[in-house]
């Protein structure tokens, strides 16, 4: 077989913008989503990545995001039973027709189970994640295609959203809706999952993080932080120490995440490009920080709940437990 100058160029080309990312399947997603990895134009361009060795051709958000794109197509062909090649939305149609039908069937289940659903929803977060009672309330809700108000969201209109949350006898509402259960849980996890994250707001002026919120925590930015953040979580939960996960310290994650986000944003950075390195030295760095931030977890953890105990008092009464809190560097949500 011959080729022209032209097509031979055209295919070296099409080879040279299909390097960067690691393929091992004919599979590509959108050719702007992997020129914007190759540039490193993404929400998460901030954090001090380590280097591949093999820049400008290869950056280590590039390698994050191929890893997370194997795993979604090995999903995508497990429950579809599709051998069809993705190409970015080339072979995309019968896969979004499945995936209209399977949510138009999910909606039928649910219709008639919403409330119990919805209680479902708060019980599982509040258990899975440690929140202790009567610090937080919920306000879950899965409703219909037309009852979306975008007004009332932080994000555009979308499938499911968190909206502003409120303030109420001193304890925080977090509203969380979807039109389905998996998205409504999906919105109470990450609407918890931001009261630690506050702390890194502790002393900013109101106006100034209220910018700095508007210009991150958007809809648009969240496509890539999908197909980046999920690696990134991995990497860290295999530096964190084992206690995080035993059963015994429930819901000391909680405490260990108020202490990480009280760090200053560029030791802060430092932790997590250290944490997601592949050398063994920055790694220890990392783990040896996180050990430190876990034994002080503890303690703040043990004294909290020493002073529930002898105080006999709930999680969602009095002001004593505010100012305690206080003495240990947490505030409640404001």
């Amino acid at each position: 077989m011959q080729f022209s100058k032209k097509k031979l160029l055209s295919l070296i080309q099409e080879n040279l913008n299909e390097m960067p990312m690691d393929f091992d399947s004919q599979d590509r997603p959108d050719q702007g989503v992997q020129d914007d990895l190759a540039a490193g134009e993404t929400p998460l361009q901030k954090i001090p990545f380590p280097e591949t060795g093999d820049e400008p051709n290869k950056n280590f958000q590039e390698l994050l995001a191929s890893e997370r794109y194997r795993q979604v197509v090995a999903k995508m062909r497990q429950y579809t039973g599709t051998n069809a090649t993705i190409r970015g939305t080339q072979g995309m149609s019968p896969l979004m027709q499945q995936m209209m039908s399977a949510h138009n069937q999910i909606l039928q289940f649910e219709q008639n189970h919403r409330r119990e659903l919805e209680q479902l929803a708060v019980e599982l977060v509040m258990k899975e994640l440690g929140i202790p009672e009567g610090s937080v309330q919920y306000d879950a809700r899965i409703i219909g295609m037309g009852e979306f108000n975008p007004e009332d969201f932080n994000h555009d209109e979308e499938e499911g959203g968190g909206q502003e949350n409120q303030e109420d006898d001193g304890v925080e509402t977090f509203y969380g809706n979807g039109l389905i259960f998996p998205i409504l849980l999906h919105e109470l996890v990450k609407g918890f999952a931001a009261i630690p994250t506050r702390e890194q707001w502790r002393g900013m002026d109101p106006g100034k993080a209220q910018d700095v919120m508007g210009q991150t925590d958007v809809f648009s930015n969240e496509p890539m932080q999908l197909r980046i953040g999920p690696e990134i979580v991995e990497k860290i939960r295999f530096a964190l120490p084992d206690d995080i996960f035993d059963p015994e310290y429930k819901g000391l994650i909680n405490f260990f995440h108020v202490l990480l986000y009280q760090i200053e944003a560029k030791e802060f950075l430092e932790i997590i490009g250290n944490a997601i390195s592949e050398d063994s030295s920055k790694l220890a760095k990392a783990k040896k920080r996180f050990e430190e931030l876990v034994r002080e977890a503890k303690q703040m953890k043990e004294e909290f709940e020493n002073y529930k105990e002898e105080e006999d008092i709930d999680s969602d009464d009095d002001e004593g437990l505010d100012d305690f809190l206080s003495g240990l560097g947490i505030s409640r949500p404001k």
